[in-house]
């Protein structure tokens, strides 16, 4: 599998590739997309819920994970960095009288770009995390949009 070009072709397979790509996809296709596969609430998001997604797995190419909207999430906690160079974000989100953290890794930045942000839309994984003996529903976010 995969390609081998000679080195003296690069440039020139380059120019095919990029005239070809020019003449064969548009702006729509080059615009980054997100499947979402439900919309629902924190508080439909319970333990028990988010465990029963995760007897869907094991999660990959041919079995994405489930990816669900929540729309106007409440900003309880954080956002803050978090990890190693603080590339992850966390923070925890409600709605009514539930709430759920949600981490984003490689998202760090929105620690700073969230910073007095009381209300975010998201489209997360949910998933149960285990840590140090304890397991709970979190959302791993995929993407956050605000006002």
């Amino acid at each position: 599998g995969g390609l081998r070009i000679h080195q003296a072709n690069i440039d020139a397979f380059e120019g095919d590739f990029c005239s070809y790509a020019a003449g064969h996809i548009n702006e729509a296709q080059m615009a980054p997309s997100l499947r979402i596969d439900a919309e629902t609430t924190v508080e439909k998001l319970s333990y028990d819920v988010v465990r029963r997604i995760g007897a869907l797995a094991p999660f990959g190419r041919g079995n994405p994970a489930p990816v669900v909207a929540i729309r106007g999430c409440n900003v309880l906690t954080g956002p803050k960095r978090i990890g190693r160079n603080g590339q992850t974000v966390t923070m925890l989100l409600g709605q009514n009288s539930a709430s759920i953290r949600a981490v984003g890794f490689g998202m760090g930045d929105l620690a700073d770009l969230l910073v007095g942000v009381r209300e975010v839309d998201v489209a997360a994984e949910p998933c149960l995390n285990c840590f140090n003996g304890k397991t709970t529903a979190e959302l791993k976010l995929q993407d956050v949009i605000w006002d």
